[in-house]
């Protein structure tokens, strides 16, 4: 039998290849437009989630945490990409 196990100790259906692909890393013209789409298409689903997971993403201390998160990711992705953000020191 063969083993269909990765080294992640996940299981691997036997009908799929497992081959690992490098998705080189693209920087587009304007990063700021770039992130702050990123940032609205990835937030979007968290809140979906959220809500269907019956979390109050209306009250007022969620939507301040939630921005808190929001400027914690665009920082992040800033740094990614070369630029610099009042949260991230270098």
């Amino acid at each position: 039998m063969e083993n269909y196990m990765d080294d992640d100790k996940i299981i691997i259906h036997p009908s799929c290849s497992f081959e690992e692909v490098e998705i080189p890393l693209v920087y587009p013209d304007e990063p700021e437009s770039y992130i702050e789409q990123v940032l609205a298409e990835c937030c979007t689903h968290v809140l979906v989630i959220l809500k269907e997971n019956n979390f109050d993403i209306e009250s007022e201390a969620f939507m301040k945490d939630f921005n808190a998160l929001v400027d914690f990711l665009r920082a992040l992705m800033y740094r990614e990409t070369g630029l610099d953000h009042p949260l991230i020191k270098k």
